[in-house]
C-alpha cells in the first residue's frame, strides 16, 4: 500500500460549507439588514470574506481577527450600524446550527478511517469547528482534529504537515496524502510539504497553475484512488 496516512480537509470537502454559510448568512442579513437587498449583500459579504481568508493563507492577518474584521468591513461598506464583535458571535451561532455534509461524506469517511490513519485538518475558526464536529459521524478518537488557530500554522504552510506528522508519529512523507477542495490552501500545502494530493473539484473549476496529483468530482470517486 503506497499511502498510510490521510490529511482530510473539512470545509467544502466533507462539509457542504457553501450551503451552510448561505443559510447562516441569510438569517444573519434578515436580522441586520431586513430592509436591504439580501442577495446583493450576500455577494458583497462573500467578497470580503474571501479576501480575508486569502490574507490568512498569505500570512497577512491572524485567524483571531477574521471573524470581527469581516463584519467590521461589511458594516462599514454597507452603512449598517452594528457592533462587529456581537455580529461575529451571532453569525457563528447561526453557522453551528447546521451540519450539512456532501453526499457520501459519511461513507467515504468510514472507508478512509478503516484503511488508513486519518487526521482532520482545517484553517477554520476554532470556535466554529469544535462546535460543528459534535454530534456528527466524525470521531476525533480515530481521526484527531487539527485546527490552524490551535496549532499556530495554517495551510499552505508546510509546518502544518510537519506538526501533524510529529504529533501522530507518521514517519514517511511519501505515504501521506492530503484530500481537500482548495487549490491555494490544500493543494499548495501538499506541494510545499512534498506530499501527495487529491483535489476535490466539486465546482468544475480549472486548476490553473496548480497541479494536484489526482482530481475527483465527487467524494465517492476517492475509492477508485485509495
Amino acid at each position: 500500500m503506497r499511502y498510510k496516512y490521510i490529511l482530510l480537509d473539512l470545509d467544502n470537502t466533507l462539509y457542504d460549507t457553501l450551503q451552510t454559510e448561505k443559510q447562516a448568512m441569510r438569517a444573519f442579513l434578515e436580522y441586520y439588514a431586513a430592509d436591504k437587498d439580501i442577495e446583493k449583500l450576500y455577494v458583497e459579504y462573500q467578497h470580503i470574506n474571501h479576501e480575508l481568508w486569502t490574507s490568512l493563507e498569505e500570512g497577512n492577518i491572524s485567524i483571531d481577527k477574521i471573524n470581527t474584521e469581516r463584519f467590521r468591513r461589511f458594516f462599514d461598506q454597507e452603512h449598517i450600524s452594528a457592533d462587529p464583535v456581537e455580529a461575529g458571535s451571532f453569525y457563528l451561532d447561526l453557522l453551528c446550527k447546521n451540519h450539512l455534509f456532501y453526499p457520501s461524506a459519511a461513507e467515504i469517511y468510514e472507508y478512509l478511517t478503516k484503511k488508513y490513519r486519518v487526521a482532520l485538518i482545517t484553517n477554520g475558526l476554532k470556535a466554529a469547528q469544535e462546535r460543528r464536529i459534535r454530534n456528527t459521524f466524525l470521531q476525533q478518537e480515530i481521526s484527531p482534529l487539527y485546527i490552524g488557530e490551535v496549532i499556530g500554522y495554517h495551510k499552505p504552510d508546510p509546518k502544518v504537515v510537519e506538526y501533524i506528522m510529529n504529533q501522530e508519529g507518521w514517519d514517511d512523507k511519501k505515504q501521506v496524502m492530503i484530500i481537500g477542495d482548495s487549490l491555494s490552501s490544500d493543494i499548495q500545502c501538499a506541494v510545499n510539504s512534498g506530499i501527495s494530493s487529491i483535489w476535490c473539484n466539486f465546482t468544475g473549476e480549472s486548476p490553473g497553475k496548480y497541479r494536484p496529483d489526482f482530481t475527483v468530482y465527487n467524494l465517492i470517486e476517492i475509492k477508485n484512488l485509495l
